[in-house]
């Protein structure tokens, strides 16, 4: 595959995600549901993808397992990220939080790469740590939507969903330019899928716990009102995003795929802003706090392209 097409199925799949919280938002279901319904969704698809059936007899059970696990992180990360959003009321404050995803990259990266941590990155990080204190004090007195204790929880919730998404990203990145696109994708949504559908069984009957998740009711069953966004979700913003993604990230470098995948939370809040008018319901701490969060996510990157690009003049230097 030619890089330019690479790099517009990186944007494209980066976009649908940054979509997905607006989605998120507008579908009734509590985010227990929402995630549950949005994996096995989009499951079916594949078995219609010509010749996908042969390569998956094919696929060694240890590669099924390997990203069946991957599949959990993926699918606790759509927990967390929907339970903030649906806790909140808000995607735009759950997008600023995922905007840690790339301080969380900087100590997980070298970690499962085997290098060492940069010391920039981590300074990087922390101007990130004081964008999300910043938005925590951001919330209007007179804000309906969520009380001082859900807009905290919501911001955790956030954080947390930050971790898990970088924890996935890096994996995929390391085994992505050696498998199936399709195979890898398909795994995650079935372990996902497992995963939940296990934890259903286990707090169905378990108002503690359900209270302890957040779950006001686990419900399965999806309204007739959420059936045309659920699809949405599962079909172009999962599956399609999703292989969109991985395909891509087979071709262009992990720096690349990084920078592109740092523009999701941008994307989500503007078309949070738009779409719902979200801005109303902060004060003038969540745009510096968000605005610190944007600037440390593109210097990091502008950083990490003019250290890669002197690396290579060493090296080409070096060489000659």
């Amino acid at each position: 595959m030619h890089k330019s097409r690479a790099y517009l199925y990186l944007h494209i799949s980066v976009f649908l995600f940054g979509f997905t919280a607006i989605l998120g938002k507008l579908i009734s279901l509590d985010h227990f549901g929402l995630v549950w319904n949005r994996m096995w969704i989009a499951l079916p698809l594949f078995l219609v993808i010509p010749g996908f059936i042969s390569h998956l007899k094919a696929f060694s059970f240890k590669k099924a397992m390997l990203f069946l696990s991957i599949g959990i992180l993926v699918a606790a990360h759509w927990i967390t990220f929907y339970g903030s959003i649906k806790i909140g009321n808000s995607a735009s404050l759950t997008l600023a939080s995922l905007g840690l995803a790339s301080w969380f990259t900087s100590i997980i990266e070298p970690i499962v790469q085997k290098t060492k941590i940069n010391k920039v990155d981590m300074g990087f990080g922390l101007l990130a740590v004081l964008g999300i204190t910043l938005i925590a004090f951001s919330q209007d007195e007179l804000d309906p939507n969520a009380t001082q204790s859900q807009f905290l929880l919501a911001i955790i919730w956030g954080i947390i969903s930050a971790l898990l998404a970088t924890l996935f990203s890096v994996f995929n990145a390391k085994y992505a330019k050696k498998e199936s696109p399709l195979l890898i994708t398909f795994f995650e949504m079935l372990g996902g899928f497992l995963f939940l559908s296990i934890i259903y069984l286990l707090i169905k009957d378990q108002a503690e716990m359900q209270h302890y998740l957040q779950i006001n009711n686990v419900q399965l069953n999806v309204p007739n009102i959420d059936w045309k966004w659920l699809l949405l979700l599962g079909v172009l913003c999962t599956t399609g995003a999703f292989v969109l993604n991985v395909t891509a990230m087979r071709v262009v470098s992990a720096f690349t795929a990084n920078v592109a995948i740092n523009l999701e939370p941008v994307y989500g809040i503007i078309l949070a802003f738009f779409i719902f008018n979200e801005g109303e319901s902060f004060n003038y701490l969540f745009y510096v706090g968000t605005l610190i969060i944007l600037s440390t996510v593109f210097a990091q990157s502008y950083y990490s392209f003019i250290k890669k690009k002197i690396n290579g003049h060493q090296s080409n230097h070096q060489g000659a």
